[in-house]
Parts: C-alpha cells; structure tokens; sequence
C-alpha cells in the first residue's frame, strides 16, 4: 500500500498537455511536492497547484498514473532541466494551443518562469534580453 511520506512546499516548474490531441505542453507553477513511497518500496514524487488540490490528493490514483508513465494524462510533471530556446517556445505553443493570444502566452511562461525561480538556458538568456531591449526602444517611442 502507498503512503505519502513528506510533503514539501517548494514552488516548481511543471509541465501539462492542455488537451490530449496537443502536440506541446503548457508550464506553470506548482506549489507542492508529495514524496510517496509505493508498495514497492519506490519514491515517487507529485506536484500539487495549491492547498486546495493538496487537500483533494488521491494517492491511489496518484501512485496509478505514475507508474504507467502517461505524460499525456491530466497531471503536472517536473521540469528536471534547464529550459532553453527550444522547450520555451514549446510552452508558449502550449499556451496558444490552450487558447491563449501569443503575446499573453509569451508571457504566461516568463511568470511561469520567474515564480518558480527555474533555471534557464544561456541561449534562452540572451534570447530574451534581446526581446527586451526591442520592447524598451518600442516603448520610448513617442504617440
């Protein structure tokens, strides 16, 4: 039988499939991690949105999903690595695919990005700086 053997209030960066046809995932934060041991003795660990989903926890369920390592089910999935050019544009093609307009998209996934405090690629790094600076000397610009 499954027990939950700690749960860890860490802001970290997860990975969803807005629907199941979608070809990309969406990022956002989750504020919990629930370390569970398995019958078999196996550390599993799970990310929980807030309080309110912690409290509808269903480790069962939980224990089920991740064991059948489907990550196109309806769960929140670790970011392990650093994200780079590549896997942000993935999100924000998530985001779209959710329905949201790009420029809400693009920054959707910097939040996402900035609240987990996840670590970035030097790529993306300098990616984004020059986008900023092109968003500066667009907003110096007079009406």
């Amino acid at each position: 039988m499954a027990r939950i053997i700690n749960v860890i209030r860490q802001p970290h960066l997860v990975s969803y499939k807005p629907f199941d046809a979608s070809k990309y995932r969406c990022c956002t934060v989750c504020e919990y991690k629930v370390m569970i041991e398995d019958e078999y003795g196996s550390i599993l660990v799970a990310s929980e949105l807030d309080d309110t989903t912690l409290g509808e926890f269903d480790i069962d369920e939980e224990v089920r999903m991740r064991n059948e390592r489907d990550e196109n089910a309806d769960r929140y999935y670790i970011e392990h690595s650093r994200v780079d050019s590549e896997r942000f544009d993935y999100f924000v093609n998530g985001e779209i695919d959710e329905g949201e307009t790009p420029i809400l998209a693009f920054g959707n996934v910097v939040n996402s990005l900035i609240m987990s405090r996840h670590p970035i690629s030097r790529d993306l790094r300098e990616r984004l700086r020059s986008v900023a600076d092109g968003i500066e000397k667009l907003l110096d610009v007079e009406e």
